[in-house]
């Protein structure tokens, strides 16, 4: 056998960087750093309040396009009957319809709204992307994230079975 002796770094088989997907104060750490974590258990918590604010917000926008939906829809019932008996101008009519259908896409945008706020509410909760081993983490209970200079990359979560090692070796070792 040949025996040589070499500096390598050990590597997880996949080390998956863990993120704060949206800014803000960390209130938990739940995981002790170097043991075994599973996939999708809770790592990090980022203060929930302005994200629950802005679902909150959304939804009243929500509340309030429908509101206008159903106002103009039945305006539109309205008016169809009286245009049709000449009653009201096709101006009349064709503007009652452009509002009903404006207010169908205002619907739409507000539910958009509600999800993307659901969303990032739920990525104030950051979990594990993988069974494996967490390693040290870069913020701490208090510490603001999710922006430059701050941590964005909390913390890796390494594959360890099987683990892979990286090493350099001179040309004249090689031959």
């Amino acid at each position: 056998p040949i025996v040589l002796e070499m500096v390598g770094t050990t590597l997880g088989s996949a080390d998956i960087p863990v993120r704060a997907r949206v800014e803000g104060v960390i209130t938990g750490i739940h995981f002790v750093e170097g043991l075994s974590v599973e996939k999708g258990q809770l790592l990090y918590e980022i203060d929930p309040l302005p994200f629950e604010t802005k679902v909150v917000e959304a939804e009243g926008d929500l509340a309030r396009a429908q509101t206008a939906l159903a106002k103009y829809e039945a305006d539109l019932n309205r008016i169809r009957p009286l245009a049709e008996m000449n009653a009201v101008s096709q101006a009349d009519l064709d503007g009652a319809v452009a509002q009903y259908e404006a207010a169908i896409a205002e619907v739409q945008v507000a539910n958009a709204r509600v999800k993307q706020a659901e969303i990032e509410l739920d990525y104030t909760n950051i979990r594990s992307p993988l069974d494996g081993r967490i390693g040290i983490t870069a913020a701490k209970v208090g510490e603001f994230v999710g922006r430059e200079p701050n941590p964005v990359v909390l913390n890796f979560v390494s594959l360890v079975d099987p683990i892979r090692v990286r090493f350099a070796i001179d040309e004249r070792r090689y031959l």
